[in-house]
């Protein structure tokens, strides 16, 4: 049984929603014992009396949560103008034209001179790692292994045979600078050459770690990971440069409108599939709910103020905007009262469950919590139900 349903039963005892011993007992008899051609078989009944007792347990409770549902939360009246609303909201679609003015477009020539200016980042590298147990062992072996780095991985091996090494280990990938795990170990591969042993020993915790350096992969980031790096440092900059901009294009294009100015700033001009309200939940363009809110009641034709969203901006026109027909609402006016009713009556009740369930405490048993006890009638209420 589902909480929820647990919660109706409980709170309809609780408000006096009373079910009758002749209604139980008809619903008993309707469920549990029809005749053949349908009626309740009065007689079968008395002579399982201790069968509709126990029926009625079980019965009552689910009787107390369909009434409950049905007095508190079904048939909710609706306004025509309530109803007009959201038969626009449903239907109303607008195609915008804009322009996105995204951070991520950045000049390429800004990312090769990034690029060059950093090329010492941009390098990978693959370690030769020795974990020493102690410390002490580390600094006592560096400068052998330091004279020797062709020896690199024998000499670890041989340390390894008298307990002084926990393991070798091979980086399987090349790796960029930033990728290494710990800043002290990013500075100590910088300043360490290629082929050979490193000056510090790294701290970590499986150990003390004494390196030697593969020959690196020189300039092979790809064009996107320098450009991810390039933005990362300079996304304050960029994005402020942006906002600026995306209030000059508003601005002329209020005054010369929208193609004038994908001339002037050389934009392209990008355009909406036609969307309507609650559909921009789904959209590539927004679903900044305030924003949305002005998209729809601006008229075709006007000029949105910049829009800010997480990569860049957005300047917007209303290209198109539908329009609903009072006339063919007028026709569907009925279906549609029973539609928005009935919406409205799931969202109160999904709203008055969340609440309610805050107040419960769920255990391993949730009837342990409330339990049908709950929901019989006091011994004062208590009759036979079949006579």
């Amino acid at each position: 049984m589902s909480i929820n349903k647990i919660i109706g039963m409980y709170n309809a005892k609780n408000m006096n929603i009373i079910i009758s011993k002749d209604y139980l007992t008809k619903k008993i008899g309707e469920r549990y014992f029809k005749d053949n051609e349908g009626d309740i078989n009065r007689d079968l009944m008395k002579k399982n009396i201790n069968k509709v007792n126990e029926l009625k347990d079980e019965l009552l409770g689910e009787l107390l949560y369909e009434n409950f549902k049905k007095d508190y939360f079904e048939g909710n009246p609706v306004s025509y103008d309530e109803i007009y609303d959201q038969y626009k909201i449903d239907n109303v679609k607008v195609t915008l034209r804009y322009f996105d003015i995204s951070n991520n477009d950045v000049d390429k020539d800004k990312i090769e001179s990034f690029f060059d200016t950093n090329r010492e980042n941009f390098k990978q590298y693959k370690l030769i790692r020795l974990i020493f147990k102690k410390k002490e062992d580390a600094e006592a072996n560096i400068k052998k292994l330091q004279k020797e780095p062709k020896k690199f991985s024998e000499t670890g091996n041989l340390l390894k045979t008298e307990g002084k090494v926990i393991n070798v280990t091979y980086d399987p990938d090349f790796s960029f600078l930033d990728d290494f795990e710990k800043q002290d170990l990013i500075d100590a591969v910088k300043s360490t050459p290629q082929d050979a042993v490193s000056d510090k020993i790294i701290e970590t915790e499986l150990g003390f770690i004494v390196f030697l350096v593969d020959p690196p992969f020189d300039d092979v980031r790809t064009f996107d990971v320098v450009k991810k790096s390039y933005l990362k440092k300079n996304i304050d900059s960029i994005e402020k440069q942006n906002k600026e901009l995306s209030y000059q294009v508003y601005n002329y294009a209020v005054t010369n409108g929208f193609d004038k100015t994908a001339q002037k700033f050389k934009l392209e001009v990008k355009t909406s599939s036609p969307v309507s309200f609650l559909g921009y939940g789904n959209s590539d363009e927004t679903d900044d709910l305030n924003y949305m809110i002005k998209i729809f009641k601006a008229k075709k034709g006007d000029i949105l103020n910049p829009y800010k969203y997480e990569s860049g901006f957005m300047v917007s026109e209303v290209n198109e905007k539908s329009e609903v027909q009072k006339e063919a609402f007028d026709k569907l006016y009925d279906d549609l009262y029973t539609r928005y009713s009935n919406e409205k009556s799931q969202n109160l009740e999904n709203d008055y469950y969340d609440n309610e369930r805050k107040k419960i405490t769920v255990v391993d048993n949730f009837r342990y919590v409330i339990t049908y006890q709950l929901l019989m009638p006091s011994e004062e209420e208590q009759q036979e139900f079949v006579q």
